[in-house]
């Protein structure tokens, strides 16, 4: 929680790629927060960190509901 994890270090421990890859990684990291609804509305984001990677985050649901209106 709260940890960043590159794109490099989640290539290699989901599939064991290593090196500097083209990927599709932020499709799949989409997939992923949509399917396992980690967008905020339930108190925890998967947010994007732009040319890093990502970070799993902990919000309240009124802070979501505001940038929604």
């Amino acid at each position: 929680m709260g940890k960043l994890l590159s794109r490099a270090h989640l290539l290699e421990l989901v599939w064991g790629i290593k090196g500097d890859v083209s990927t599709r990684t932020d499709t799949h990291v989409s997939r992923l927060r949509r399917k396992l609804e980690l967008d905020g509305q339930h108190g925890l984001r998967l947010r994007s960190v732009y040319q890093s990677g990502y970070r799993m985050e902990m919000c309240s649901i009124s802070t979501v509901e505001q940038a929604a209106n």
